[in-house]
């Protein structure tokens, strides 16, 4: 019951969500030449150097390499919002103290935000992938609207719970950001999972952006549809981290304006 008046709640304020939606798509590169390119050029740079260092500086078997870390590294930037410091409220601090409505509703825009980037950059890289003669599969591509979802749940209840936490203690917000550089290399993206050996095979895939960096990489690089245990855990995690960020949001909530 409480959920369900939440979300009538939230839709009253529909059109506060849909301005800070686009606040958070153009407001970023208000002065830039390029604009919202950025969103797409940053991890394609990113891109563009691993596929140098390992292509060039070392051996390489992987047919299609770009495509591989394409589908890797553009999820991660999404994924990476629920990790990027937890500063969401704090950053909005201004808003809070002063205007009234739901305050989830930040989080919310900026997850949806960070989707509708990372829906349009997957798109073109499915339309690459398409033109380059790739191999493609329609049970895998049907599987990428569901997983994008499952992502955003979990970017959304990761940005929730930390954000409301980092509050009350900033430490933890730097500490996260600086974790966040273990778990861009501890995930999946310019290697394979089959590549590890020993303890670290097991390892990586305590780290949930594993789970969803590889059933998109099973969607357009391996032409196929993901694994049942790995949409499983997606979908166990999503709304595990959902409930997890909403109770502690409840909890912490009344006291973000005076620690604001």
């Amino acid at each position: 019951m409480r959920v369900t008046e939440r979300f009538k709640e939230i839709l009253r304020y529909s059109s506060v969500l849909n301005a800070l939606i686009v606040r958070n798509l153009k407001g970023q590169y208000r002065y830039s030449y390029l604009g919202f390119a950025w969103q797409f050029i940053t991890p394609l740079i990113a891109v563009l150097l691993f596929y140098f260092l390992f292509t060039s500086l070392r051996e390489n078997e992987m047919e299609d390499y770009w495509i591989y870390l394409c589908t890797g590294m553009f999820p991660f930037s999404f994924l990476n919002i629920s990790i990027s410091g937890g500063n969401t409220f704090i950053s909005n601090a201004a808003m809070i103290k002063k205007i009234y409505f739901p305050r989830e509703i930040y989080v919310l825009a900026k997850s949806i935000s960070g989707l509708i980037t990372f829906a349009i950059s997957y798109a073109a890289i499915v339309m690459l992938t398409i033109f380059s003669g790739h191999d493609m599969n329609i049970a895998g591509l049907a599987f990428i609207i569901p997983m994008m979802f499952l992502s955003f749940l979990f970017v959304y209840g990761m940005d929730l719970l930390l954000s409301s936490i980092v509050v009350y203690i900033r430490d933890l917000g730097y500490l996260v950001s600086a974790l966040s550089k273990i778990v861009f290399w501890g995930t999946p993206i310019f290697y394979t999972t089959d590549n590890l050996t020993g303890a670290l095979a097991d390892a990586i895939w305590i780290n949930p952006f594993t789970w969803y960096i590889t059933s998109f990489q099973d969607c357009i690089y391996y032409a196929e549809s993901p694994e049942i245990i790995t949409i499983v855990m997606c979908l166990i995690m999503a709304l595990f981290i959902v409930m997890l960020g909403e109770f502690v949001f409840e909890r912490l909530n009344r006291g973000f304006a005076e620690r604001l």
